[in-house]
């Protein structure tokens, strides 16, 4: 675990704690960020034998073109009313109180 891209040395494992992680506020955040993020970041090819992030992108460029990172960032990150509802009603889905989480 890192903060502010240090290395968290104190940290431990809460099994019942539920972290809340997202890479990007908006689309023009993820975009600025996709490349270095693609050759030296989270979604680097790193030799692993499951299908990682950066690769599932690369399909997507080559399927969709530009438009292809758009299409994962609005799937994923994206608000739809039903997903949200299919959600709630199966358990999964988790709300935070973002006003009591330090942004720093």
């Amino acid at each position: 675990m890192k903060r502010n891209g240090e290395e968290i040395e104190n940290s431990k494992r809460i099994q019942s704690l539920n972290l809340l992680h997202r890479h990007a506020p908006d689309w023009e955040s993820f975009a600025a960020h996709l490349e270095f993020r693609l050759q030296q970041g989270s979604y680097r090819d790193r030799g692993q034998s499951k299908l990682g992030l950066g690769y599932i992108v690369d399909l997507l460029r080559e399927e969709h073109g530009s438009e292809g990172p758009r299409q994962l960032f609005d799937e994923i990150c994206g608000y739809d009313a039903d997903v949200v509802q299919k959600l709630e009603q199966n358990g999964m889905l988790i709300r935070a109180k973002l006003g009591t989480l330090d942004h720093a």
